[in-house]
């Protein structure tokens, strides 16, 4: 699996599992970013802890907005704000699928355990659309 985490951020590929393992300590309130090289892009994906002490995490690109090349969100304190329409959304939200279309970080599908937070390299391939256009 090739899995690159910014300088900040502590993202390994478990070799025995074939996922990305992220220590959930290595989250905490403020947007960690994270990179995986796709086949065909570099996928960005962020996390943090939100204000339920969960983790949460989703791509750093929006299905809809993005197309202005305006790429990603950038933290308002428990609040991402969308880099092109300026649309706010909760942290504690984020972590689920788009269900009322329009902008939105776009879903990123995990596993917790107990310590990490599990990501399928497919998953991240799967989203490298968002990253191509």
């Amino acid at each position: 699996t090739d899995a690159d985490a910014d300088a900040d951020a502590d993202a390994d590929a478990d070799a025995d599992a074939d996922m990305i393992v992220i220590p959930i300590v290595a989250l905490n309130a403020d947007k960690t970013s994270f990179t995986y090289t796709a086949s065909d892009a570099t996928v960005k994906y962020f996390g943090m802890i939100g204000t339920d002490g969960g983790p949460h995490l989703a791509f750093d690109a929006c299905e809809n907005c993005d197309a202005s090349g305006e790429l990603g969100y950038e933290q308002d304190g428990d609040e991402m704000v969308c880099n092109s329409c300026g649309q706010r959304f909760k942290i504690v939200g984020l972590g689920t699928a788009n269900k009322a279309g329009g902008c939105w970080p776009d879903y990123l599908a995990l596993s917790l355990t107990e310590t990490d937070i599990l990501i399928d390299p497919a998953d991240l391939e799967a989203g490298s659309w968002l990253f191509t256009r």
